[in-house]
């Protein structure tokens, strides 16, 4: 019985804390969720600013309390500048199309009467009047789907309107004495 005992004991597994280091990481990742508290997981999925920006991926992940509370915040404010030679704009024609649209609104603001008539329009995006790019993550997203140059080509229709039938335009075109 000795000696049946002594050959159990030397064909035993070794302990886990001898584990190759391939087979330890794989443990690892398995373990992984049950590190995290659950009170302390977001149960909502959000928008990784880098992430979207680096890959135009717009998929959301599960964070943490305290990143859901900032990235809900930042998902809507206009804290991206995206410049005509930013590498994302190669990547989305929707992007390129929503860009000029913006350019072309910026135009016909500055070309307006009074710009309340393009605030009013424009609402609730008024920094679409501003000659920076400024974009939030959800603008981002809805300006690589195409949603938003719909938006602005509707905007900018309006206001190309505008400018052919107002008063203020008419007579100012008319009146070639400012030339003299």
């Amino acid at each position: 019985l000795y000696i049946s005992s002594f050959f159990f004991l030397m064909i035993r597994r070794p302990p886990r804390s001898t584990q190759s280091r391939s087979s330890a990481a794989s443990d690892v990742y398995k373990r992984q969720g049950n590190w995290y508290c659950q009170s302390c997981t977001a149960t909502t999925k959000h928008m990784i600013p880098w992430i979207a920006l680096d890959k135009l991926d717009f998929n959301g992940r599960t964070v943490s309390k305290l990143a859901e509370a900032e990235l809900r915040e930042l998902q809507s404010l206009p804290i991206l500048n995206i410049r005509k030679d930013h590498p994302i704009v190669a990547q989305s024609r929707d992007l390129y199309n929503f860009l000029l649209a913006k350019r072309k609104l910026t135009f016909l603001y500055d070309s307006l009467c009074t710009p309340e008539i393009a605030e009013q329009e424009v609402e609730p995006y008024t920094h679409f009047l501003l000659k920076e790019n400024w974009l939030s993550l959800e603008n981002l997203r809805d300006a690589t789907q195409g949603y938003l140059t719909q938006v602005l080509d509707r905007v900018n229709y309006n206001l190309e309107r505008h400018l052919m039938t107002c008063f203020v335009h008419s007579s100012l075109s008319s009146d070639d004495s400012w030339l003299e």
